[in-house]
């Protein structure tokens, strides 16, 4: 059983009733990146007061919420946000200007992630400021 209320479209697909409400309001197709919080947990409360578009990432950041995690586990994480201050940073300040260029022209988020060998995800948080602000 499905948590959320599923729409048939006129070609035979299927599609979220969430998602699509999402893509009127904003007048465009969502990102496959993007996702809709439902805001009070019920998959099928579609009220657009009730909707917020996240990034992948930001959404399962905010699920983690109140789940213990080992310390081991935290000090892993952390590494991943230091940019620069990691000995292991893929990303570079002046990379993160250069990908910022690639999506003002046009780029695609997986075509620009393949360019610099990082995920579409990356490439997400970079364009809406959740890295490399």
């Amino acid at each position: 059983m499905n948590k959320y209320k599923r729409i048939r479209l006129k070609d035979g697909t299927t599609k979220d009733e969430h998602r699509i409400i999402m893509e009127k309001e904003l007048g465009r197709k969502l990102d496959r990146y993007e996702v809709v919080h439902h805001i009070n947990g019920n998959g099928k409360d579609n009220r657009l007061s009730n909707l917020e578009v996240k990034s992948l990432s930001e959404h399962s950041r905010d699920h983690r919420l109140g789940i213990k995690t080992k310390q081991s586990t935290k000090n892993k994480l952390s590494k991943c946000f230091l940019g620069e201050k990691s000995p292991n940073a893929k990303i570079t300040k002046k990379i993160a200007i250069e990908i910022r260029k690639c999506l003002a022209n046009g780029g695609t988020l997986r075509g620009i992630g393949k360019s610099f060998n990082i995920s579409g995800s990356t490439v997400f948080d970079i364009k809406h400021n959740v890295r490399w602000i």
